[in-house]
């Protein structure tokens, strides 16, 4: 969508600041404009194709149920990490957004298995996306799902360091804030609308049969008897606290949120930090205890998205395409219980 002439200044937002949203022109200047929860808001994004779209306001930001039935379609992506050319033409085409970015997916579910920042220059217009996306999907009786991955933690916490450098010059300006831990900190607090909305997400999702989680779910995880709710629970309670690079004094807590934990773990995908890969019977026991046949992980990334463990196990996290349409952004399609690998030109094999 080409954006209106009265409009074509403005090139990166909104950025809602308490009750202030905030616009970046191509000048360099700030819009300010006071926060009106009953009028729509413009997103613009600064890449080839100047696209823009529109949203709403929710009145309400609340964490999602953790448990769904398996919809007759569920199409996955993972690690999209700022990419939002990539991401906007696997949905397309794939027939989950029309050419407006509203939602066409009826009642599918659409997912993405963490990481929607870092590295690529547009993570705010991909959120602004997802937020919009999540209500018109639920008006249509579909989902979108969004999982905590370790770079949007890393966010929350003020990590900026795989931020794209664009994006990270665009939140000190936005935010005042020189110094970027702080800037990122502020933005992603439950302080201001993105950041209540970041913070919602859940860290692991069961959807049918299937067991979502960005990093993996460690079978060390199980002598602790945690539900999904309260690895959730633990995990939003937590998201301030650096526990990656630092113990927690409580083991249970360490284990949720340390290296071991859903958002960091890589064990199920590959030998790690001294550690060798996890066995089929210890992936089985966790698949066993959550009651589920697969679990579906990001976080590592593979030459393609393949299986593992007997089929067990999908590793959906590659590099991804830069451009629109390159062939290369790739995720999954579950249709009638199948599998099938697609792709941003709506190509799909069976898996």
């Amino acid at each position: 969508m080409m954006r209106s002439r009265n409009l074509e200044l403005l090139v990166e937002g909104p950025f809602i600041l308490g009750n202030t949203v905030r616009y970046l022109d191509s000048r360099g200047k700030i819009i300010d404009q006071i926060l009106n929860r009953e009028n729509s808001l413009e997103v613009y994004i600064p890449n080839k194709d100047q696209d823009q779209f529109s949203f709403l306001l929710k009145s309400a930001i609340k964490p999602s149920p953790e448990v769904f039935d398996l919809p007759a379609k569920l199409i996955a992506i993972a690690d999209i990490e700022g990419n939002f050319d990539g991401l906007t033409s696997f949905l397309q085409n794939n027939q989950i957004i029309d050419q407006n970015f509203d939602w066409c997916f009826g009642d599918g579910h659409f997912l993405i298995n963490g990481d929607l920042v870092d590295r690529g220059p547009f993570p705010m217009p991909i959120m602004w996306l997802m937020y919009k996306l999540e209500a018109q999907a639920e008006a249509a009786g579909g989902q979108v799902h969004i999982i905590m991955g370790n770079h949007d933690l890393m966010n929350i916490q003020g990590w900026s360091d795989y931020a794209h450098p664009d994006h990270q010059k665009v939140v000190r300006m936005m935010t005042g804030i020189s110094e970027p831990g702080h800037a990122f900190r502020f933005l992603y607090s439950g302080w201001n609308e993105i950041g209540q909305w970041l913070r919602s997400k859940p860290a692991v999702l069961k959807i049918g049969n299937l067991l979502f989680v960005h990093g993996g779910l460690s079978h060390e995880l199980l002598p602790y008897k945690l539900s999904i709710a309260k690895i959730n629970q633990i995990v939003r309670k937590n998201l301030d606290q650096d526990f990656y690079f630092s113990s927690a004094p409580d083991p249970m807590l360490n284990q949720v949120m340390g290296k071991s934990g859903p958002i960091w773990y890589r064990n199920l995908a590959r030998a790690h930090d001294g550690k060798p890969k996890d066995s089929q019977q210890q992936l089985n026991q966790v698949l066993d205890y959550y009651q589920v046949d697969k679990m579906i992980i990001g976080h590592t990334v593979m030459p393609d998205i393949c299986t593992d463990y007997n089929g067990r196990l999908i590793k959906i996290d590659v590099l991804h395409g830069q451009i629109k349409n390159s062939g290369l952004t790739r995720g999954i399609l579950v249709e009638n219980e199948d599998f099938y690998k697609i792709d941003d030109l709506g190509r799909k094999f069976l898996l």
